[in-house]
């Protein structure tokens, strides 16, 4: 056989995953370790909690849990995980965010092997100030305007970063109003904090009642805001139309209520990026969105509805026009989810991801 038709050597692959970064980003850590069963890449996946047991994989990757109070041990700590490995030691240690990477540098270090870190958003981005420099790390960006941020304010990083948009996979027709006799219905999933911009969006919501508009909201969420905001529902007298079903970080809910859905709903221009957005895309929602998101995609009244969130009318006057003009939305949700049919491919974020960490253990190559 020739050199040519050579397996390559498969590449041990550590993904470090916080219960915050799977929180936001479940759906694609399933992605990476469903798609890497293609590549050569043998991945396992580190899981550092405050939860309970959980799952022991994620889709085919095995998982090792680290209580959160265990995970703070520095170099002891990370020779302790590195045995747990030794029947495959890592060539490389992917932490699924900045801070995550915090502590994976410390597995990086100890196993000599090199550190990938995802930046996701502008929080991200000021996390790097903090990352360990004793590890060879490479940071891999999810859009065009956040590569150029991280270029642009840290020169160092220019030549160990990598853009690699993040993929999902996409239905073959939108599910906004896809029937015309059921009542529309919204999703959101913003974290219910006390800037979270929800109370807004109830208060455009009972608006949109008023006015005669059929819609009901259902919360997938949970915070510290919960019970105001539950007895701002009631004041608002709007129990009927909203529901409150926290997902617990299940993405399995998630994306079987996405489905169901007609509209997905942000109502907070400061939250830290997730994949919820770009998985409603995917399902083919129509999606109303505060300006200012570092957001692939969400191009105004293309992909998606733009409003201003310093203006308290502006989301119940779009969201109305909307419900008022279904061939609007559903051209609006299938732009949306073309855009990520076009943009977005669920395998071509997998390859591009293992060509990376193949370049990162070859000798010569991409210089960090």
């Amino acid at each position: 056989m020739s050199d040519d038709l050579t397996s390559p050597t498969p590449l041990n692959v550590l993904l470090v995953v916080d219960d915050d970064a799977y929180d936001r980003l479940g759906s694609v850590v399933l992605l990476l370790c469903v798609g890497m069963i293609d590549e050569p890449v043998k991945l396992r996946v580190l899981l550092r909690t405050r939860r309970g047991a959980g799952f022991e994989t994620i889709g085919p990757a095995p998982v090792i849990q680290v209580r959160h109070r265990r995970w703070n041990l520095g170099r002891r700590w990370a020779e302790r995980i590195l045995d747990r490995l030794e029947d495959a030691p890592p060539d490389v240690i992917h932490a699924m965010s900045v801070r995550a990477g915090w502590w994976a540098h410390h597995l990086a270090v100890a196993g000599s092997c090199r550190l990938v870190v995802h930046v996701t958003d502008r929080e991200d981005l000021r996390d790097l100030d903090r990352l360990g420099g004793e590890a060879d790390a490479a940071a891999v960006t999810i859009t065009p305007q956040l590569h150029e941020l991280l270029t642009d304010r840290r020169p160092e990083w220019r030549r160990r970063s990598r853009l690699i948009p993040f993929g999902v996979p996409a239905q073959a027709e939108p599910a906004c109003l896809e029937d015309p006799q059921r009542i529309p219905s919204a999703i959101v999933t913003t974290p219910l904090t006390g800037d979270s911009g929800l109370g807004g969006a109830l208060r455009s919501l009972q608006t949109l009642i008023r006015t005669g508009q059929e819609v009901q909201l259902f919360i997938l969420s949970t915070g510290r805001a919960e019970t105001a905001l539950r007895r701002q529902v009631e004041q608002l007298q709007l129990q009927h139309y909203v529901t409150f079903a926290p997902s617990g970080g299940d993405w399995d809910t998630v994306r079987g209520a996405l489905r169901g859905a007609d509209f997905f709903l942000e109502t907070n221009p400061a939250r830290r990026f997730t994949a919820h957005t770009l998985m409603a895309m995917a399902d083919g929602l129509a999606i109303l969105a505060p300006r200012g998101l570092l957001a692939d995609g969400l191009i105004d009244q293309t992909t998606a509805c733009l409003f201003d969130p310093a203006r308290p009318r502006d989301l119940a006057e779009k969201w109305g026009r909307l419900l008022q003009d279904r061939s609007a939305a559903r051209r609006l949700a299938h732009s949306a989810l073309d855009y990520v049919s076009a943009h977005h491919q669920a395998g071509r974020m997998v390859a591009a991801t293992a060509s990376l960490y193949r370049e990162l253990c070859a000798v010569g190559e991409f210089a960090i």
